[in-house]
């Protein structure tokens, strides 16, 4: 494993094309994580067939079906928290946010958009925020809701698994 100090935000498939990802450790500063021969790779994670080939050549579809529907969960209550800026929560805006909330595929990103190359650049100030929080000893559910509300639910909770 090698030290790194700086982070860049990398999509998932860059992840796993690369089989790695740099880690921040806590004391130690980023490390090189190498993920598990038994993940799928790029392609099988973007196709829907191959993916679920994959879970059922591996025998764990019913954990990973588990797995999302706890992380969509964790998204749920995120949106359900949520308060826009100048606005008071309300539980009826707060269940409409709920009940139109989607199940999405994630999409391999175009990195020569230049709305995409912005949209990282945010995701990655995110990310270095919700670090310095961490680092002071900031709980998850206080860095989550100061992520979701500059980033809205779905990047504060992609953020929050990267920081994890």
């Amino acid at each position: 494993m090698t030290t790194t100090t700086t982070n860049k935000s990398e999509s998932i498939f860059t992840i796993l094309e690369n089989g790695q990802t740099l880690t921040m450790v806590q004391g130690e500063g980023y490390q090189t994580m190498v993920l598990p021969t038994t993940m799928p790779s790029a392609e099988q994670f973007e196709t829907d067939g191959m993916l679920y080939d994959w879970a059922e050549e591996q025998g764990i579809t019913h954990a990973i079906l588990q797995k999302g529907i706890q992380k969509h969960l964790i998204d749920l209550r995120a949106k359900f928290r949520q308060v826009k800026k100048n606005e008071t929560w309300r539980l009826d805006t707060a269940q409409d946010n709920v009940d139109e909330m989607e199940w999405s595929v994630v999409t391999k990103p175009n990195q020569s958009n230049p709305a995409m190359v912005k949209a990282n650049a945010m995701r990655e100030a995110g990310l270095k925020m919700a670090q310095a929080m961490q680092a002071v000893r900031v709980d998850n559910d206080t860095i989550l809701a100061s992520l979701t509300a500059v980033y809205g639910a779905d990047v504060a909770s992609a953020i929050l698994d990267n920081l994890n």
